[in-house]
């Protein structure tokens, strides 16, 4: 599972007061050391930090209770692992989706900024999902949108400032979502 996909799992379930993380306190107990927030070290991202959350076995916390994946800039798992974190590099972004069937309750998605996948074969697994908002800046095309046309609760999907591999079949794929009752609203980038 791509890491970063990890760290927005664990966003929502501390969202929902499931998984708990006190810098503080991981700084006292396991680094030995007093916290301090002007440190040099919240300028870059904290490798005991990183470590410690993929090494959390996700299939022993209630992945159920996931209903919806938001990771941005703003996310608190983010400033957990890189207290400065500027959101000018893609040190955060999505690559992969691969593994997100662990969480079968999502219903929706939102990413803000933080998107680099190019596959969404994976979300066809989520037979709940309803609604996804991408926003992204220009990164790699997306492969396809075809796998979204599998999820039969799909009512709305918005994409901006996407790119996609093949304009020709994805004009195609738009046109047989809004035939299925889907709200489509893609922007998408011709960079």
């Amino acid at each position: 599972m791509d890491h970063n996909l990890r760290y927005a799992l664990l966003e929502d379930l501390a969202n929902q007061k499931i998984f708990q993380f006190d810098k503080k306190t991981f700084f006292k107990e396991q680094l030995k050391k007093e916290y301090d927030p002007c440190a040099s070290y919240n300028y870059q991202p904290c490798e005991p930090i990183e470590v410690y959350f993929q090494s959390i076995d996700l299939l022993s916390q209630p992945l159920e209770n996931i209903d919806a994946l938001d990771w941005s800039a703003s996310s608190n798992v983010i400033h957990y692992i890189w207290q400065q974190w500027d959101g000018e590099d893609e040190y955060f972004d999505l690559e992969s989706l691969e593994g997100i069937e662990i969480c079968p309750n999502i219903k929706s998605i939102t990413v803000e900024y933080l998107w680099r996948v190019t596959n969404l074969s994976p979300l066809s697994k989520l037979k709940k999902i309803e609604s996804i908002v991408i926003w992204s800046p220009p990164a790699d095309p997306i492969e396809s949108l075809s796998p979204l046309l599998k999820i039969e609760n799909l009512k709305d999907i918005c994409f901006e400032g996407v790119r996609f591999e093949n304009h020709e079949e994805t004009e195609q794929v738009i046109e047989q979502l809004k035939e299925k009752g889907v709200q489509v609203d893609i922007i998408m980038n011709e960079d």
